[in-house]
Parts: C-alpha cells; structure tokens; sequence
C-alpha cells in the first residue's frame, strides 16, 4: 500500500497503530514497516500516530526514520480519560508527549471535545501540552447512536459540538501556539498535514 502511494505521488506517509497484541508489539510492527520503508525512500517525511508510555518506543520508531509523532491525551481532563479509556495513564501519557518533544521533529496529540467538558478545560489541557511543545489538535466528537449510548453509560455527556464552539477554541489554540511561537503548519505527515476533519490554525484561517 505505502509503494501505490508514492507512485501515485504522495509526499508524506503515517501510520496509525491499535494496541493489539500489546502496545509495545504494535509499536514494533509499525517501526518495522516504516524502517523497510525509509531505506527505499528516505526522502518521504515519516509519521506515526501509537499509543505508549514508554521511551524505548520512542526510540524505536525515531530509528526507524519518523520525524512526526502523534500519542492521543484523548480527553481534556484525567477524570474524563478515566471514564472513556479506563487502561489508559493519563499522566504517564503526558511524561512520554514531554519526552517525545526532545525527540522528534515535531509532536501532536488529539484532544477530543464535545464529552461534557468545558471550554476551559480544553484550553487548559491545549496549554498545558503547548509548553511541552507539544501542537495539539483538537477535535470535535462526532457522535453515532451507538458511541453516544457507549459514552452515557462511561458516565460523560456527550454531545456534537456547534460550529460556534469549534471555531472559538480553533481560535484559542492559534492564541495559545503564536504565544509559544509554535504553529500547526510545519506539519508534513498526519491531520495538521491533511487538514481534512478539523479546524486547523494557520492553514484555514
């Protein structure tokens, strides 16, 4: 599949893991595939969305060519990343993001919005991740039947985010990086790159 890309002229490649059998797995199946790729294509800027907690991943997949790094804080607030992604260390999360920023070229992590928090907690979380250098993305949820029923019963609120919303804290974020000179526009690989689902600083508007 990554080969069909670059004859079909792609500039950037990402991949994104899940965490089966284990996190530490997947981060190797992904650091593998991009190495063998790197050799034939070293001039393809590399990106990986993974999930871990630990440095020797980081390392691993800085190896093996990716200069972007995404690793998901997911929700605006520990209580919510408890209640959505109960295995998941929210603060061990935010110790990798802090280690990662002094590895990779550049580091993004998803906050997700629209499951009950307040626009406060969304920027506190955006500046808290901006001063590790980290560029966070934020995005609205976009809610099915299914995962509305899913999220009610892990106990948020979930609910679809307006347009209001959306471009208040996408104007919030640009405030929050042009404060730390930082930007979403020096992306290469992944969403600040695609631009395709949210609002992104510096590049809509």
């Amino acid at each position: 599949m990554l080969e069909g890309a670059v004859q079909k002229g792609a500039e950037g490649v990402a991949l994104t893991s899940g965490v089966w059998p284990d996190t530490n797995s997947a981060v190797k199946r992904v650091a593998h595939l991009l190495s063998e790729f790197h050799e034939r294509h070293p001039e393809i800027p590399l990106g990986a969305e993974i999930y871990t907690e630990e440095r020797r991943d980081l390392i691993r997949l800085r190896e093996a060519g990716v200069s972007e790094l995404k690793l998901n804080v997911e929700a605006a607030t520990e209580a919510l990343c408890e209640k959505i992604c109960p295995e998941k260390n929210f603060e061990a999360v935010h110790s990798a993001l802090k280690e990662a920023s002094s590895i990779f070229e550049r580091v993004t992590s998803n906050i997700i919005y629209g499951l009950g928090e307040s626009d406060d907690a969304v920027i506190h979380e955006a500046e808290r991740l901006a001063d590790m250098g980290v560029i966070p993305n934020l995005r609205a949820l976009r809610i099915t039947p299914a995962l509305e029923r899913r999220l009610r019963d892990a106990g948020t609120g979930p609910e679809t985010p307006n347009s209001a919303r959306m471009l208040r804290l996408a104007e919030a974020l640009k405030s929050i990086l042009e404060k730390r000179e930082l930007t979403t526009s020096g992306f290469r690989t992944m969403c600040h790159a695609c631009g395709a689902c949210d609002i992104q600083p510096f590049i809509d508007f």
